[in-house]
């Protein structure tokens, strides 16, 4: 787990201005890295993403929990890196 933050201020994204959704080959890049399809919204890439976002959860944790089995920090980079697109850094 990451240190309690106290942020001081927020950033909302409306409308994608920051961040672009993810298009269908993203999906198929983080797919086919992960081994298991994130992109239905009861996947664990979602139900597990705010607490991602929010800090709870280290980058391994969060992509363990996605892909379903424990990741090796390789592979949590690429899948990081796969996500940067969709406004994950």
């Amino acid at each position: 787990m990451r240190p309690e933050a106290d942020p001081s201020w927020y950033l909302f994204d409306y409308g994608m201005v920051i961040s672009t959704a993810p298009e269908a080959a993203d999906w198929d890049r983080l797919r086919r890295a992960a081994g298991v399809d994130l992109e239905p919204a009861a996947s664990p890439y979602w139900t597990n993403r705010l607490a991602f976002d929010a800090g709870e959860l280290e980058p391994v944790e969060y992509w363990s929990l996605a892909a379903g089995r424990p990741l090796g920090d390789d592979l949590v980079e690429e899948l990081e890196e796969l996500d940067a697109p969709s406004g994950r850094t």
